[in-house]
């Protein structure tokens, strides 16, 4: 009777009945090995990325930081006057357009300088400088003489008159001067809540009568002297204060 040969060891009951268990384990052990060696391989590629970009960062950044030149701008006439000190007159922007004799002229209340002047802004936006034809006020200081008596509250009282924004009525006077040496257009003020403007502060004394040296006496002029007279012998106002004003 012949032999098989035997090529080996042989595997037990038992052992075969484990070989697909142990299968799976090793195939699991497989996938779990190549998921770790994938993971380090993510980790340092993420890794070297960070590197790079920490790197690089100062360059790549230099192209989203604004140019400092960029929206810059000067500042404008309202930023110059809010930097200046709180005694300092506002001037305006814009050149001053002395009128022309005989006309009225219309428009609103920029800002009021002293006791007796303001600038206005007609409706075809021309800038122009008024001083109030008829009366005269206390000056206020500058780099060579102090400020006159009653100076400052002048001021304000035109300022009460006039603020920003009024609308004004100015008349030239055919019998005097249109403008001043100063270029200044001298005119009556009307408002439509005051009405004339130089009448009210002469009535409430805080300027006196005046007329420019033109060949014949301004329309007003005996008005606004009756109106000085009766203010000066009130001793009221500033000729109780002061022992002059404006002169």
């Amino acid at each position: 009777m012949s032999q098989t040969p035997n090529y080996g060891p042989t595997l037990s009951a038992g052992a075969r009945s484990s070989l697909p268990v142990l299968l799976l384990l090793y195939a699991g052990c497989i996938e779990l090995t190549t998921a770790l060696a994938l993971d380090r391989k993510t980790s340092r590629a993420a890794s070297t990325l960070v590197d790079l970009l920490a790197q690089d960062a100062p360059t790549l950044l230099a192209g989203c930081q604004p140019d400092p030149q960029v929206g810059a701008s000067s500042p404008g006439p309202v930023a110059s006057r809010v930097g200046a000190s709180a005694t300092a007159t506002p001037r305006p922007t814009a050149s001053s357009t002395p009128s022309t004799g005989g006309k009225t002229l219309t428009g609103t209340v920029r800002w009021v300088l002293d006791g007796y002047t303001f600038d206005l802004r007609d409706k075809a936006k021309q800038n122009h400088r008024v001083r109030l034809l008829g009366i005269d006020a206390p000056e206020l200081a500058t780099e060579d003489a102090k400020a006159q008596c009653g100076a400052a509250t002048a001021k304000k009282a035109l300022a009460k008159l006039l603020p920003a924004g009024t609308s004004v009525t100015v008349s030239f006077d055919p019998r005097a001067d249109n403008h001043d040496r100063f270029g200044r257009d001298l005119g009556y003020v009307r408002t439509a809540k005051t009405g004339d403007v130089a009448l009210s502060l002469l009535q409430r004394s805080i300027v006196a009568s005046w007329s420019p040296a033109s060949s014949r006496p301004a329309s007003r002029k005996a008005t606004y002297d009756a109106a000085e007279a009766k203010a000066r012998n009130a001793k009221k106002g500033l000729w109780a204060a002061c022992d002059s004003i404006g002169r």
